[in-house]
């Protein structure tokens, strides 16, 4: 399954991966039905007194991550709990047996408070993530003990099609996490690989440049909204290189 993000195909990590949760609200759905394509009948919620509400994917490999879609609760208004997630991914197994949430790099910190209308709520990561875990995780500071919940029907993982390179600008890392966008997109470059770098170190809002396999285009993605005085950079690391 492909999706169309920024005029940037996306492949949908396959569904059914293994999956764990920080806690289990009685008669709750297993953890593993967050990632079985069913987006309305079995709900993951956590349980009371969740000091930090959790819920982890295991990818099988690691993958380039570039956002997700979740289906959320909608009855009562428990849709509002859907607020201050972070969406992270990481690399270290560590995570798997003991949830550490400084362990994973931030995709995107969701603040908003949702309506029914955002069903699914789409989040894209302000760079793509290269890792085996996914997981979306609760800061409950300031929240009234009704809000401090977890409570979900589907994930949806986003990642880069297979072949893509990905070069991450050195200023990303200094970059806040919010949404990304395609900046502009160019074709029939000699050294696709190189010549992208360049492009995006001529781009001052340039944060990542990916090359898509095949026609060798050229996509470089700045932040979804303006930042003042905001230079991209003119270091780049390449982090993933999928095959």
């Amino acid at each position: 399954v492909q999706q169309n993000l920024s005029d940037f195909e996306l492949v949908l990590v396959q569904k059914n991966k293994l999956a764990n949760s920080s806690s289990r609200y009685e008669n709750s759905a297993d953890p593993i039905r967050v990632n079985d394509g069913v987006t309305s009948a079995y709900m993951i919620h956590t349980a009371d007194g969740d000091p930090m509400p959790w819920v982890m994917l295991d990818m099988d490999q690691p993958h380039a991550v570039f956002g997700a879609r979740v289906w959320n609760r909608l009855d009562n208004s428990w849709y509002k709990r859907f607020t201050q997630i972070s969406f992270g991914v990481t690399n270290n197994p560590a995570v798997w047996t003991a949830f550490n949430s400084h362990l994973f790099q931030l995709c995107f910190y969701y603040t908003d408070v949702p309506t029914v209308a955002d069903n699914p709520i789409k989040v894209n990561c302000s760079k793509p993530i290269v890792g085996r875990y996914f997981a979306i995780y609760k800061n409950i500071t300031g929240l009234s003990s009704l809000q401090q919940y977890i409570n979900i029907f589907e994930i949806d993982i986003l990642a880069m099609a297979k072949g893509a390179s990905l070069c991450v600008s050195s200023a990303q890392s200094s970059f806040p996490a919010a949404s990304s966008a395609l900046l502009t997109r160019w074709s029939g470059l000699k050294s696709p690989q190189l010549d992208c770098i360049f492009k995006c170190t001529a781009q001052p809002a340039c944060l990542f440049a990916l090359v898509i396999p095949g026609n060798g285009d050229c996509l470089l993605f700045g932040p979804s909204e303006g930042l003042a005085g905001f230079i991209g950079g003119s270091c780049f690391r390449c982090v993933a290189v999928l095959e």
